[in-house]
Formats: structure tokens, C-alpha cells, sequence
């Protein structure tokens, strides 16, 4: 089931509403296409009909410094999407990119930093690569036709980048295209965020699984990034409507929900034990009320949530939010602000 957030249309009108697209993960779509995943991902990468051209908003950075967030907005009708960077110190926040194919192929929903310091966007139905120092966009492969939209994405060892496609993770060459599935069935049902265990050759995804007469009930499963063999490592619990996923070591963060259902009210950030599978509750709730991108640095997580409130407003206005993963303690780095309400994919620059 789609849900439409509401957005506003600018500061001085911010009484005036249209209605937005933040569109969430569509469960039921990829168990009623009877489409081959197989027979679509083996073709010849679709003929792009419409050729976006590339922009940029403002001035791009001339280069990305350790520490900084670069984060996704899906933006408005007229703009079309964001690839922002921000600065956790000053909160000072520039566009990177925006329009062209962040706009035509769907909203921009995870990103990753390849090995290049090059950023790499999953939209919905396409991947693409970003230079922060031009925001000049690149198509890496046009996903449109397959039976399940792109939601995560995460950059292997090697360089190959890792996409969660809802049914299964696929495996693309970053400068090819050329894509293979990785792992499909089993376990999945809907997988949402994937992030690479550190020298251990292991893809971890966050799969949602509805139980009758419960709900949505959340599950950690790890996959083989060589083999594709799935092993589910933790599951209910406190893990519910799972979204987001970051690793550092043995520590696993995962957001979601408080309660069982995919809306948005209580959000919740929990840590998983890579070496126990202890689950704990880290924060929920405040700011938290849908997070959906995490990351880690400097013993510090910064989330992405587009539904945070804006108290002077009582807005939606999402927020990029720190939280310390010893106390919980939240602390707002950034809010939305015009057309930019809807922060989602979130990674921090090491």
C-alpha cells in the first residue's frame, strides 16, 4: 500500500499543500508480478527513451571531507529529487545534485560512496553515479521493467555494488551494468537495506516478514556475497518493520518501527550483537518516527527520517538526526526546509 506524504510547497506558502510522493515499499508488488527475474535481468540493458540533462543546484563542493553526510531527497514535482551534502558540525547543508535522472526514474531511495569517493544513487527503478565535485549524474543501468523497485544499495569489497530490489539482491558491475542475482527466494520477502560486513566476504540485509494475526515481524539475514546462501541471524523481537541497516565490527544498527505495522508513529533504532545476536533497544521515539537511512562514524549515529516534526510548525519536515549509541540521546543536526522535506538514503564520507 502506497502512502502519500504532504509536503509544503515553499516557506512563504508553507500553509499550502500539494500532495507528495513519498511513496514506501509497495509489499504486496513483487509477489503478484509473475514477470522472470531471471529471463528481465539477463537482457540488454533498456534502451533509455529520455535523456534527462545532468544539473546542479547552486555549486557543487569541490570535494567531499571526511566526516561530511551526503544524504537523498525525493524533493518536489518541479525540481525532482536531492543529493545533498551537509556538515554535522556547522549544519550547513548544498546541493549536489538534483532533476535529470534523480526525477525521471522515481525517487532516490539509499546511497553509497564507491571506492572512487564517487557517489552511487538507487532510485527506484534505476542506479546512477554522481560526481560531488560537478553533481554531473551518470546512468549506471535503467532497472525500469523489473519486478521489484531498488530500495538499497551498498558497495562490495571489491567494487561491485550490492542492490536490494525487494525479492532479492542483485550484484552489478559499476561501470558495465551488467547485473546477476545474487541471492532471491528463501528468506526474502521484503528486503529493504544491505550493508557489507568489514573483511568477511558477508552482505547483511533487513527482510520484512508478515505474520498473520501480527504483523510485520523483522529479520536480519546474512548472505554469502560469493555464493548467495542465506542464513537468518536474528529475527521479532525488537526488530519489527526494519528499514535501514549500518555495521561497524561486530555492532549491527538497524532502524525501524516500535510497532508491527510499515507506518510511521514510534521509530526505533536497535543494535544487534554480530557475535551473540543480543538485541537492544538503543532510542525510539522523539525525533525518531520513521527512520529509514543509517550510517556510523566517529561512535556516532546520524539517521535519516522524513517524517521527524518540526515543533515550531508542526510539520512533517523530516530531519538528519545523531544519536549516541551509549545513551540514546538524540540530537537534531538538520531539519527539512522548502521543498526539500524528505530525507531518506543517508552515508557518511570516512
Amino acid at each position: 500500500m502506497k502512502r502519500y506524504k504532504i509536503r509544503q510547497l515553499d516557506r512563504m506558502t508553507k500553509n499550502k499543500f500539494i500532495s507528495q510522493k513519498r511513496p514506501m515499499p509497495l509489499t504486496g508488488r513483487s509477489r503478484h508480478n509473475t514477470r522472470p527475474l531471471l529471463a528481465i535481468l539477463t537482457t540488454t540493458v533498456l534502451l533509455v527513451l529520455f535523456n534527462p540533462q545532468s544539473r546542479t543546484f547552486g555549486q557543487a563542493a569541490t570535494n567531499l571531507k571526511p566526516g561530511d553526510i551526503v544524504y537523498t531527497d525525493s524533493g518536489d514535482a518541479i525540481d525532482g529529487g536531492f543529493v545533498l551534502k551537509l556538515d554535522p558540525q556547522s549544519g550547513q547543508r548544498r546541493a549536489l545534485s538534483l532533476g535529470g535522472y534523480l526525477g525521471f526514474f522515481g525517487y532516490p531511495n539509499a546511497i553509497a560512496l564507491d571506492r572512487d569517493g564517487q557517489i552511487v544513487v538507487a532510485n527506484e527503478e534505476c542506479l546512477l553515479r554522481i560526481n560531488p565535485q560537478t553533481g554531473g549524474q551518470t546512468l549506471i543501468r535503467d532497472f525500469r521493467g523489473s519486478p521489484g523497485a531498488l530500495w538499497g544499495v551498498a558497495v562490495a569489497p571489491q567494487g561491485d555494488l550490492m542492490v536490494a530490489a525487494e525479492t532479492a539482491i542483485l550484484r552489478v558491475n559499476p561501470l558495465t551494468g551488467h547485473t546477476q542475482v545474487l541471492s532471491s527466494g528463501g528468506y526474502f520477502t521484503v528486503v529493504l537495506s544491505l550493508a557489507v560486513g568489514q573483511g568477511e566476504g558477508q552482505v547483511y540485509a533487513t527482510n520484512a516478514r508478515y505474520v498473520a494475526g501480527v504483523g510485520w515481524v523483522g529479520e536480519i539475514i546474512r548472505v554469502n556475497s560469493q555464493t548467495g546462501l542465506q542464513t537468518l541471524v536474528s529475527q521479532g523481537g525488537n526488530l519489527n518493520y526494519l528499514l535501514g541497516i549500518a555495521i561497524s565490527g561486530k555492532d549491527i544498527y538497524v532502524t525501524g518501527l516500535k510497532t508491527h505495522d510499515e507506518n510511521f508513529g514510534i521509530g526505533r533504532v536497535t543494535h544487534v550483537d554480530a557475535r551473540t545476536w543480543n538485541q537492544q533497544v538503543v532510542s525510539e521515539g522523539g525525533n525518531l518516527v520513521r527512520p529509514v537511512g543509517i550510517a556510523l562514524a566517529n561512535a556516532q549515529l546520524v539517521v535519516a527520517d522524513p517524517y521527524t516534526v518540526n515543533p515550531d510548525t508542526h510539520n512533517f519536515d523530516g530531519a538528519v538526526i545523531a544519536i549516541n549509541p551509549q545513551s540514546g540521546q538524540q540530537t537534531v543536526i538538520a531539519r527539512g526546509y522548502g521543498n526539500i522535506v524528505n530525507p531518506c538514503g543517508l552515508a557518511i564520507v570516512h
